[in-house]
């Protein structure tokens, strides 16, 4: 039965997002991007209320944390709730996790001065576990666990896939497979802010893995971190430089943040590593054309069109930029390669948008008696 707190808490918040002064005549997307803002100021606040009235070491705490890190990942006095939870309960994975993150958040945090060390002297105690999959016992306890996570991982209960591996966890806290598994699980919820903790903590133990910090990237980049899944992805290029999907992943992110130029040259690196990957050819050849330098453009454009026999995109560009310069050769090239890959529903549509709409008034001058 929810408490007198609770109920009045869950009031207010109704109250308040229903007595909105907005009429119909304002609604926007303008509007609406304020009512997400809005309710979701309002729900991070009750949740704060929730938590605080929470006693022990109650699971509802983890669950209210976690949705309000989902909200606002930085919040300092949410996250340290949270690493508080994971070590009164004595889980030391999820609480060696939590206190990295809480140090993202705030480096000289108490918590993680008094309480780091210990907790990393603890794991160290615990025996690694296996290695390889099939290194491990069958009907033996932790196969029968790893089963039964997999089996819910396939039917979509990650919640439950999770639990299993956090068990296992208890006995393997550094265990390179387990960690992998339920990182994954949480990309597959999409429960970043969790990922980024898992993922912070497995690069911690394993520095050189360039899947752990790939992910742990893209995971940080996922809750509003640009920057630092830049300078994460930067640093392991240095490190790895015959990775192409860290290359990828940080051409990708730098051309989010408007660097045009430095995904350009990212880019340039996945297509040296994959040098038969057309989707590299094409990435870095619209990065030149963006950076005004068409004539390399053109030439890493060509090269995609030429690994890629069904692709779409890096013609289409081609075709857009010989319209541009006016160059009918190009113009006749590029548009007849289109014609043959797209539908004639998509060439249709693709006609009615410049500048490509100049090719439908052409064809309908030269289709007059």
């Amino acid at each position: 039965m929810r408490s007198a707190c609770s109920q009045i808490g869950t009031f207010f918040l109704f109250a308040a997002l229903f007595a909105s002064p907005l009429g119909p005549a304002q609604e926007s997307l303008g509007q609406a991007a304020w009512d997400t803002e809005r309710i979701d100021e309002l729900w991070l606040s009750h949740l704060r209320f929730r938590i605080g009235n929470v006693q022990g070491r109650n699971l509802i705490v983890e669950t209210y944390c976690r949705k309000a890190l989902q909200i606002e990942p930085l919040d300092r006095d949410v996250a340290t709730q949270l690493a508080g939870y994971y070590l009164d309960k004595g889980e030391a994975t999820m609480a060696a996790m939590s206190m990295l993150y809480l140090k993202m958040v705030d480096q000289d945090h108490p918590l993680v001065l008094e309480q780091w060390a210990p907790i990393m002297e603890a794991i160290r105690l615990f025996p690694l576990g296996p290695t390889r999959l099939d290194g491990i016992a069958t009907g033996s306890d932790l196969a029968e666990g790893l089963r039964r996570a997999a089996i819910a991982r396939g039917e979509r209960d990650y919640v439950r896939a999770e639990n299993y591996y956090r068990l296992i966890l208890t006995h393997y806290p550094s265990n390179r497979l387990l960690l992998d598994a339920l990182g994954s699980t949480y990309v597959l919820s999409e429960t970043w802010v969790m990922a980024a903790m898992l993922y912070r903590y497995a690069l911690h133990l394993y520095p050189d893995d360039a899947d752990f910090a790939n992910n742990y990237a893209l995971s940080l980049g996922k809750i509003g971190h640009g920057a630092a899944a830049i300078e994460v992805l930067r640093f392991q290029l240095e490190q790895h430089a015959d990775d192409g999907v860290i290359a990828k992943n940080l051409g990708n992110m730098l051309r989010s943040q408007g660097d045009v130029q430095g995904a350009s040259e990212a880019f340039a690196i996945w297509t040296s590593v994959e040098p038969s990957n057309p989707e590299a050819w094409e990435c870095y050849g619209e990065c030149l054309l963006k950076r005004g330098k068409r004539v390399f453009a053109k030439v890493a454009l060509r090269k995609a069109v030429d690994l890629d026999q069904t692709g779409i995109r890096a013609p289409r560009l081609l075709l857009e930029l010989a319209l541009t310069e006016k160059r009918d050769v190009d113009i006749q090239r590029w548009s007849e390669l289109l014609r043959r890959r797209l539908s004639l529903d998509e060439w249709a549509r693709l006609l009615e948008r410049p500048p490509f709409s100049v090719l439908a008034e052409s064809n309908s001058r030269e289709a007059r008696p």
